[in-house]
This record gives C-alpha cells, structure tokens and sequence, in this order.
C-alpha cells in the first residue's frame, strides 16, 4: 500500500485528486492539507510515501515545501510529485532542483497520474511533456561543464 498526502490549497482539487486515486486498492490518502506549511508537522506524526504537492499555496509554496522535506526527508523515504496547473519552464526547473522527483499537469488522466505515481514510488521519476520540453531546453541552452 502506498501512503499518499496531498497538499492543495483549494478543496475541491483534493477532493478530486482524491476521487482519482480512490479506483487503485494500492494507493491511500492518508491527509490532505491546505498550505506548505502543515507539511512538515503532518509527515512527523503521520509517515507517507509520497507527497502530491501543488506549486501555488498560501504560507509557503510548494517549492520551498518541497526543499523543506528535502532536509529531513532524503528523496528514497519519502517521493514529491508536483502536481500545478504551472508550468513554466522556471517553476518546473526550481521545483527539481528543490528536490521533486516528479512534475506532473493537473490536467492529467486517473491512469496517467496513478502511472506517474507508481512510477516514483517504484524509483523513478515522471514527467509531463511540457516538463520535459523544459529540463531538455535548460538543458541544450546550458554551457556545457
């Protein structure tokens, strides 16, 4: 069973992320919070494999959440999908680097999400197109080292 918490400020997003993953025996939400903030003090008490984090919340964001879970949480005890309606190639690069192992679409499909989940919970990563199209950009446009 993977353990699942989901961060959005808005009620009815994590309701229906919720709703999407409730099909998959294997996947459970354990909570659901409102702000970056709660993160922290909710993953102490209650033990997750994984955080579905939106980027844009009051408090803290999901970037700065995500750093925050990175010095207390290496990336193999606990995996960070982003999951925003932003994608913008600055948003989707600050949010690797802060240490997401995955950047996914809010538009994505019940299977495609539930694929991306298994994905990073199993050790790898997931990306949606325009995620990708950013990290090859940065990429191609970086100087070489």
């Amino acid at each position: 069973m993977t353990q699942i918490l989901i961060v959005d400020d808005q009620d009815d997003m994590r309701a229906g992320i919720r709703t999407m993953l409730m099909p998959d025996p294997g996947l459970v939400v354990a909570g659901d919070l409102s702000d970056g903030l709660q993160v922290l003090p909710f993953l102490r008490d209650h033990p997750v494999d994984l955080v579905l984090m939106d980027i844009r919340m009051p408090g803290i964001d999901g970037v700065e959440a995500t750093r925050r879970i990175r010095k207390e949480y290496p990336p193999e005890k606990l995996r960070v999908i982003v999951l925003t309606t932003f994608d913008q190639d600055d948003i989707v690069l600050a949010a690797l680097r802060a240490g997401a192992n995955g950047f996914l679409s809010k538009t994505v499909s019940p299977a495609e999400l539930v694929a991306g989940i298994n994905e990073v919970v199993g050790g790898g990563g997931a990306l949606s197109a325009a995620a990708t199209a950013a990290l090859i950009g940065h990429m191609t446009h970086s100087p070489p080292r």
